[in-house]
């Protein structure tokens, strides 16, 4: 700590290490900018080490490669000039945000809408590195870092360390070792090929992901997943997630991308193609495609939703909404607000809304006219008729006052919406924390009373969290009745520690689970990402 590497990049401190390397957080003079600093030891003697060594400066001979805004840029790398041993750096551009691990972790399933919007970027970044010949053949959650900006959030891609140059660099892969990670790993990976269908067979598993909240293959070994891959098709969507919301093509794609066979896969030029009708469908029709997430802030539209045989009125299980950047080019519609609330179409599990009370094209209000008119109609004539009648019994009578004539009789207002109901949250298993904008409510289950005014503009949204479960959310909208709702936790699978080289980690080790020593704060005190990968 302290000293200036090459008199460019000024180490201040330490945010992780391992066995073969450390990561600093350091700035570049003299522009004063934010680094990351991986550095490693050369150990020619240690054939482990040595191969470590390599694949440092095959991520680095990679990044030099690839000038793209959702890959990790790198700013320079090379020898340690003046050190007492020989030692090799990298410096890249520090990543102050989350893995998009972190975000299944603590949100589970993501709409469609916010799917899409990382989708599109992971993608852009990936088809970047296959023009420039690279696989990267671990593509995954924990390689993907979302960073959030002034006007919303972008996704970069990291870790090529185990990436394959097809431009003619050297292949570091040893003969009967596998390469990727089995979660994600394309079926021709354990057979030890690979290619750019593997990386887009890895991205269609998270995607998938992302929009039913599990992998779409199970296993505890390689072997389990080896066969898994080889022998089953993934699972519909909706019967590992009964309310996720990914319409009939998306769904579509991401089966086309888990196809068996490379061949059969769609290339990422066709999957922009096919992921562009997809936005079309889910923004609607008026170009807003994603380039960025935005910040997350639209209302969302209660509707009724099934799960199985039950039906849940005027609830749906809560996105995380985003705010729409239409793409450059494109242009939203003439009237109009903003596009900051699409609402993505009905799931095809959602029960039917209610039908109107009037047949279509006639007005409830014109039929209660009509029906007024009428009753005041008749009593006129009653009125009229029974005076004649009593003229004749008693003879001449004094003139009678002009009849009134038949005005329109007062309608009864129709009884006042009530302004308050009540949400009987339960869970299964009972006892979950209820929160909302991080207040703990109570444990289910718990009657929690809304006023219709706080979901005039969209449902509020509560998370369940119970150890041993992942955390869920739910969206409450308007009712005019209480509403009854029970939701169902997911066993949380039990995650095994793994630790191993990522971007900025310099091969350090860190818990999932939070165990251990803290990550370290980055240059404002945020907590670095990098620990935490």
């Amino acid at each position: 700590m302290g000293t200036v590497i090459n008199g460019k990049f000024h180490v201040e401190r330490a945010i992780a290490r391992g066995g073969m390397g450390r990561i600093y957080y350091g700035t570049q003079a003299p522009l004063n900018r934010p680094v990351a600093l991986k550095i490693v030891k050369a150990d020619s003697v240690n054939e482990e080490e040595s191969q470590f060594l390599k694949r440092f400066l095959l991520e680095a001979s990679i990044l030099a490669k690839l000038q793209h805004p959702n890959v990790v840029t790198l700013f320079d790398y090379g020898r340690i000039e003046g050190a007492s041993v020989e030692m090799y750096f990298i410096a890249m551009e520090y990543l102050n945000g989350e893995t998009l691990t972190e975000r299944l972790r603590t949100r589970g399933a993501l709409p469609a809408m916010e799917a899409v919007a990382i989708f599109r970027q992971i993608a852009r970044g990936l088809r970047e590195a296959h023009v420039r010949g690279i696989v990267h053949r671990d593509l995954k959650p924990s390689n993907i870092v979302i960073v959030p900006e002034a006007d919303g959030e972008i996704v970069k891609l990291v870790d090529f360390g185990i990436g394959k140059d097809e431009g003619g660099g050297e292949d570091l892969t040893r003969d009967g070792v596998l390469v990727g990670t089995p979660k994600y790993m394309a079926p021709e990976q354990f057979d030890g090929a690979s290619s750019a269908a593997s990386d887009v067979y890895a991205l269609g598993i998270i995607v998938y992901q992302l929009l039913t909240g599990s992998l779409p293959f199970a296993g505890s070994t390689m072997a389990d997943f080896m066969i898994a891959k080889l022998q089953h098709t993934a699972p519909a969507m909706r019967e590992v997630n009964p309310i996720c919301d990914a319409t009939d093509g998306l769904e579509a794609l991401v089966y086309r991308m888990l196809a068996r066979h490379p061949p059969e896969r769609p290339t990422l030029d066709e999957v922009f193609a096919q992921l562009a009708h997809c936005e079309e469908e889910i923004f609607g029709s008026s170009g807003a495609r994603l380039a960025l997430s935005g910040p997350r802030s639209f209302p969302m539209s209660s509707r009724p939703v099934s799960i199985g045989a039950l039906q849940v009125p005027h609830t749906v299980v809560a996105p995380q909404p985003l705010l729409l950047t239409p793409r450059p080019g494109t242009t939203p519609h003439a009237s109009g607000p903003p596009l900051t609330g699409l609402t993505p179409r009905p799931m095809a599990t959602s029960a039917r809304p209610p039908g109107s009370t009037a047949r279509a094209g006639v007005p409830v209000a014109v039929l209660l006219s009509l029906l007024v008119a009428l009753v005041a109609a008749a009593a006129g004539g009653l009125w009229f008729a029974k005076s004649r009648l009593l003229a004749k019994d008693d003879g001449p009578a004094e003139p009678a006052a002009t009849a009134p004539s038949a005005a329109p009789s007062a309608v009864a207002a129709p009884p006042a919406a009530p302004t308050s109901f009540v949400l009987h949250l339960d869970s299964t298993p009972p006892g979950a924390t209820v929160l909302e904008d991080g207040k703990a409510l109570g444990v289910t289950p718990l009657d929690v009373p809304i006023e219709r005014s706080s979901v005039v503009n969209g449902p509020r949204t509560f998370l369940l969290q119970k150890d041993g479960y992942t955390t869920t959310a739910f969206a409450q909208g308007a009712s005019d009745v209480d509403v009854p709702h029970t939701v169902a936790l997911a066993r949380e699978t039990a995650r095994a520690v793994k630790s191993g080289p990522s971007h900025g980690s310099g091969g350090g080790r860190s818990s999932a689970n939070g165990g251990g020593k803290g990550p370290a704060a980055g240059p404002t005190g945020e907590s670095d990402i990098r620990l935490k990968r």
